[in-house]
């Protein structure tokens, strides 16, 4: 008797789970459903949209048992929700760096006051997408828009297009990848028109003859902590970090990475803590408005290769 009503009972169980199971995946599926009209997400095949919400599933259950550790950081749903961590490593970060040529100007940086907060977010401008194009491009950019307003506090848009056609010279292709340090190098060179001069289209272009009215004498490296803090207090340093864990990022202070650099910000502030706030260039709707924070010190590698213009 005993035996019979313990099969009953695990049948019952059995049953109950499989319920909840289909619960949860239909629960999934729709989910997946929403979040394709609110992304506006379509896919070529029935094939490759039943991939996209398999994917999709397994990375909402990481997000949801990441969230419920104790993290100083919230990880959410977003855009980015229907790649794996390799897709999105590949469609997104693809930061070239290089440090031959280079050489850290130490003297250059100005020794001021460390024990203060710095917070350069009001000079930031707006935050750019930099979609299927290489994000060497959007950090020079923000860079030289935001230093250009803290220092000449001239706050007239530098133009994007300017680069992407004519710093090929330098070593740079386009959207398809470049470097900083050669952007750079181009400005100092040739100069940079302002977007009104050169605006933005929306492919890759012929280099035009327009006036180019900005200018920078320099631009100096920094390779550790205590010389990036010592660059921030004079103007915003754009840097290299490790992004592999900010696919699903929110809000929060962000402290688990690594420091294989793959993916570049700009760095506009310090917290009296140590904490770092960085401008992103994956729009407004990913993580803080756009921005993200770092734990202090060297978290996702950031200390180790920052470039800062001089005027």
């Amino acid at each position: 008797m005993a035996s019979k009503s313990y099969l009953i009972l695990g049948t019952v169980l059995l049953l109950s789970a499989m319920v909840l199971q289909y619960k949860s995946d239909t629960q999934l599926a729709n989910n997946h459903s929403s979040w394709m009209l609110k992304y506006n997400k379509q896919y070529y095949s029935v094939l490759e949209q039943e991939y996209r919400r398999q994917v999709f599933e397994q990375n909402v259950k990481f997000i949801e048992e990441t969230n419920q550790k104790q993290n100083d950081f919230v990880l959410e749903i977003n855009e980015h929700a229907d790649l794996t961590s390799e897709e999105f490593s590949i469609q997104y970060l693809h930061y070239d760096h290089q440090f031959s040529n280079e050489q850290t100007t130490k003297q250059q940086i100005k020794e001021n006051n460390l024990n203060q907060e710095i917070n350069w977010s009001k000079y930031a401008g707006g935050v750019k997408n930099q979609g299927q194009c290489a994000s060497y491009i959007f950090q020079t950019l923000d860079l030289l828009d935001a230093n250009n307003k803290i220092i000449n506090n001239n706050y007239n848009q530098l133009s994007q297009q300017d680069l992407i056609d004519c710093s090929g010279s330098y070593g740079n292709k386009g959207c398809q990848g470049g470097f900083v340090s050669n952007t750079l190098n181009y400005v100092k060179d040739k100069g940079l028109a302002y977007e009104k001069d050169y605006p933005t289209t929306s492919t890759s272009g012929i280099c035009k003859n327009v006036q180019r009215s900005f200018h920078i004498s320099n631009y100096i490296t920094i390779s550790n902590c205590e010389d990036l803090i010592k660059a921030l207090t004079n103007s915003t340093v754009t840097v290299a970090v490790d992004a592999s864990s900010w696919q699903f990022y929110k809000s929060g202070i962000l402290t688990q990475c690594g420091t294989s650099l793959n993916h570049g910000a700009l760095l506009i502030g310090i917290k009296n803590d140590g904490v770092w706030t960085l401008k992103n260039t994956w729009g407004s709707s990913w993580g803080e408005q756009g921005f993200i924070r770092l734990g202090a010190g060297n978290t996702c590698g950031l200390c180790k290769y920052g470039l800062q213009q001089v005027f």
